[in-house]
């Protein structure tokens, strides 16, 4: 559901029902959570923020400027609602830096780790009071219990340093969480945080990953296949002239197998060939017309 569905309480009547039960005492607390812009939960908390308890929102010292987690903040700062945090470590990228950007830290604290960065981040906030850390093990877990047992905030020079850094590290990205709720919404059906990741890692790698590919992504609507498919290899190895136009796709960890994704992309209009007697491999014909180049 988006705001709209929320703000309508006549139609849907999710607030009017979580206030009630709150009044009946099956709610102790009543707070949200959001992924939205600045302006959504300003939408938001005119309509019910007299009522919010705490707000959970996605921050680290990247997204502090890259998501505009600061703006939020501020913004909930003025309702007077306590930040929860989640994604700390926004999703474990920051438990693990580039090597410059790793022994530039490590300078100005040599007994912190990496991972305890994003989390002396958050305790230089005086607006957070919850943190949410999602963690594999239990050495990660008593890492994190020692490092947030003793409050360590940043100096102003240590935080100038860190937000110089996570900009580095931003570069020129698009802000994505993968929250998938513009997918439902796209008219072309397009798998939008995956298209905004491939751009975003060409960006991060300076396009290494496309210097020895032409590729293509072809995004379906129906079945939402996503397939690589190269046209050249490689220039010096095989000319564009003798490119194959067959496009081999098919997969056998695909759910079903590959007869299950042959009878999909039939049904989609495309035409399977086959090739071989023993080994037998599977090609979609012209596949150049449901392409597109990124």
């Amino acid at each position: 559901m988006n705001i709209d569905a929320y703000l309508d309480d006549g139609k849907y009547g999710i607030y009017t029902y979580l206030l009630e039960q709150k009044k009946n005492g099956r709610i102790r607390h009543l707070g949200f959570s959001a992924h939205g812009s600045v302006e959504v939960m300003k939408r938001f908390l005119d309509a019910y923020g007299k009522d919010m308890e705490f707000c959970q929102i996605q921050l680290n010292y990247v997204d502090y400027e890259f998501q505009n987690a600061k703006g939020k903040i501020e913004l909930l700062n003025s309702y007077g609602i306590p930040v929860w945090v989640m994604e700390p470590l926004r999703g474990g990228k920051l438990a693990k830096l580039p090597k410059e950007t790793a022994e530039k830290l490590r300078r100005m604290r040599p007994d912190e780790t990496i991972p305890a960065w994003a989390f002396r981040f958050l305790q230089s906030l005086p607006e957070v009071t919850v943190t949410l850390s999602g963690m594999s093990d239990l050495e990660q877990l008593k890492e994190n219990i020692g490092v947030l047992s003793e409050p360590a905030p940043f100096s102003e020079q240590e935080m100038d340093v860190l937000l110089d850094a996570a900009r580095d590290m931003i570069g020129n990205t698009l802000p994505c969480t993968a929250c998938r709720y513009c997918t439902s919404h796209c008219p072309k059906g397009l798998d939008i945080p995956h298209l905004i990741s491939l751009y975003n890692e060409h960006c991060f790698t300076g396009a290494a990953f496309l210097r020895r590919w032409r590729s293509w992504r072809c995004l379906r609507k129906s079945s939402r296949l996503r397939v690589w498919a190269a046209e050249a290899v490689r220039r010096s190895a095989r000319s564009r002239s003798r490119s194959p136009r067959r496009w081999r796709i098919f997969r056998r960890s695909y759910p079903g197998g590959i007869e299950a994704q042959k009878l999909k992309l039939e049904a989609e209009g495309h035409v399977v060939i086959s090739r071989g007697r023993k080994n037998i491999r599977y090609f979609v014909k012209d596949y150049e017309t449901v392409l597109f180049e990124i």
